[in-house]
């Protein structure tokens, strides 16, 4: 009768994987987990580190498991010679884990090992060697060897704890940012960058504060000149647009913005209506006006600053016209929308 055969390297493949897993499980108390050998890339198998409490860590080990005796023949004075192909050497560096080449004994039960190591490696044509030391049998002496290659198991979730408090907290806050006379002085802008790149790192944040925070000029109380006729001042505020990604994402746009207005002020010709002069607190406020007119360069950085943030954040498009248009409307007293309503 015509039918398949199980091959004889089949049977030894398949007690080596017997074998091997009996070690992994038994006597390091870790778990063998075969590959589908029908797609054989010259891995055979991942160890999965397990803790003494049973605990699967996450962390693997690769092996390509060779067995029988054919495998035992080639010996140096410190080992037995293994011999692979060039195109799998290439797969197991390009590995981000450690891959360890196994030779299994059958007739013994035992199993041997070395780290798939480049250094290690020797080439012959088109073939590379690596040799499997006699004095490295895989059992529980080699737990404390192998742990090395993958580095310590981390409890992320404790250390995210603290990461989801200010989550929760940052969520839940209206923020406001203060720059300092300082920071002006020294043309610094990395507060400002730090703290919208950390927002931008979690959409939650992101879009719990999308036009939502506003900026205040500290240290200038004594001043008697408004904050966007101080040079210094004016001349920040007229590069934050340019130095700070997301300003225009995050920045308030709505009535009472005060950060937004000083940006229009700083890029702006400024014409202070006389006789306006009034005291609220005993500060002197004196109304002003501008050419909306003036007012497309502004637009321009703004909008150059909202679409390079929000194509980087891959944020809809729908929601960027939203912004645009209430950036518009704001600068223009509500002139944007009337007109838009009209139409």
């Amino acid at each position: 009768m015509d039918l398949p055969n199980r091959s004889e390297s089949a049977k030894t493949g398949k007690s080596g994987l017997t074998i091997l897993t009996s070690i992994v499980e038994n006597k390091l108390g870790w778990l063998l987990r075969p590959t589908h050998q029908e797609e054989d890339f010259g891995i055979d198998a991942y160890i999965d580190i397990v803790t003494k409490q049973g605990q699967v860590t996450g962390k693997s080990i690769a092996v390509q498991v060779k067995s029988g005796q054919s495998y035992f023949k080639e010996k140096s004075k410190f080992g037995w010679i293994y011999y692979g192909e060039i195109r799998h050497l290439n797969y197991y560096l390009n590995n981000e884990i450690p891959i360890i080449i196994v030779l299994v004994n059958i007739e013994k039960k035992k199993a041997f090992w070395a780290l798939c190591d480049p250094a290690q490696t020797e080439k012959h044509g088109n073939r590379w060697s690596i040799t499997i030391p006699f004095n490295q049998p895989l059992d529980s002496k080699s737990k404390n060897e192998l742990i090395k290659y993958v580095g310590q198991t981390i409890d992320y979730v404790s250390q995210l704890e603290q990461y989801w408090g200010k989550v929760k907290f940052l969520k839940s806050a209206q923020l406001m940012f203060v720059v300092g006379k300082k920071e002006i002085l020294n043309q610094d802008y990395s507060p400002l960058v730090g703290a919208f790149n950390k927002l931008a790192q979690n959409k939650e944040l992101l879009y719990t504060h999308q036009e939502k925070i506003d900026i205040w000029i500290h240290g200038y109380d004594n001043d008697p000149r408004e904050l966007f006729e101080i040079e210094e001042v004016r001349d920040w505020i007229g590069k934050a647009v340019n130095e700070i990604p997301g300003l225009a994402f995050f920045l308030m746009n709505k009535e009472y913005a005060v950060f937004l207005k000083l940006v229009v002020y700083s890029k702006v010709k400024i014409n202070i209506i006389k006789g306006s002069e009034h005291y609220i607190n005993g500060i002197l406020r004196r109304k002003i006006d501008y050419k909306i007119s003036d007012t497309s360069k502004v637009l321009n950085e703004l909008f150059q600053n909202l679409n390079a943030f929000c194509a980087q954040n891959k944020i809809p498009i729908k929601l960027i016209e939203e912004i645009s248009n209430n950036i518009t409307d704001f600068i223009s007293g509500g002139e944007f929308k009337k007109a838009k309503n009209k139409a």
